[in-house]
């Protein structure tokens, strides 16, 4: 199947997953605009006024996107809950195409390319923290190990090279991570790891070229954690 023409693609990304909001809009590898909002308010309070003013910022209209891409997970239960609700709203109602792309995925690809192993980690809260390994081959990121939900030490466990912890999960437990890996271990830029929309569409517009085109009416977020957590489970993240 032919996939979308990547170079004049419209797209309107955002990612609701982690306590900051952001929404960019694109076309084809240039961005047209982008806002980031942080505020410990929850996301619903912003997202729609966040995405009439990054569509205005860039002069597209809503008609004129051509698809959306939105973080699919893992992250806060609230934030995806609604950043899916909208996203997935405008797409039913314009009759446009959808992907969903993992959050890890976004905070691996916002670190330089290196030789080192890079690990991705989200606070999860409760002690854990969602993770996942990329390493670059020949040019190319790769997942070399799966999302999972785990305890800090478990996150780095195993680990004998060289690596690169990036997110908000790696800065909160730092210190542990240089205690446990020593001169090992180096750290993304704490601004590198706040999940973006631009990063979002870039892989976003991967997706549309290998016409991995969500199913609106099943689609639904990454948790990691069983269903039933989330009512033990206090998320105080928007």
């Amino acid at each position: 199947m032919t996939g979308f023409r990547h170079e004049s693609l419209k797209l309107l990304s955002i990612d609701t997953a982690s306590a900051t909001a952001d929404v960019a809009v694109t076309e084809g590898d240039t961005l047209l605009s982008e806002i980031t909002v942080a505020r410990m308010e929850t996301h619903s309070r912003h997202l729609m006024d966040m995405i009439d003013t990054a569509l205005k910022m860039a002069g597209v209209s809503l008609q004129e996107v051509d698809g959306f891409a939105y973080t699919r997970g893992p992250g806060s239960f609230t934030g995806l809950r609604i950043g899916l609700s909208v996203i997935k709203g405008l797409a039913f109602s314009m009759g446009k195409p959808l992907v969903g792309v993992s959050c890890l995925d976004v905070l691996a690809c916002q670190v330089m390319a290196s030789d080192r192993i890079i690990c991705a980690m989200m606070d999860a809260r409760n002690k854990e923290v969602y993770c996942a390994r990329y390493r670059y081959l020949e040019g190319k990121l790769l997942q070399v190990v799966p999302e999972a939900v785990l305890s800090p030490g478990e996150a780095v466990e195993g680990i004998t090279e060289p690596c690169l912890l990036t997110g908000e999960g790696a800065e909160r437990y730092r210190p542990l991570y240089e205690a446990f890996l020593g001169e090992k271990v180096r750290f993304s830029h704490p601004l590198a790891g706040i999940p973006r929309a631009v990063t979002v569409a870039r892989l976003g517009l991967d997706r549309f070229a290998e016409n991995k085109i969500e199913d609106i009416q099943s689609v639904s977020p990454v948790y990691l954690r069983k269903a039933f957590a989330e009512s033990r489970f206090i998320d105080s993240t928007p």
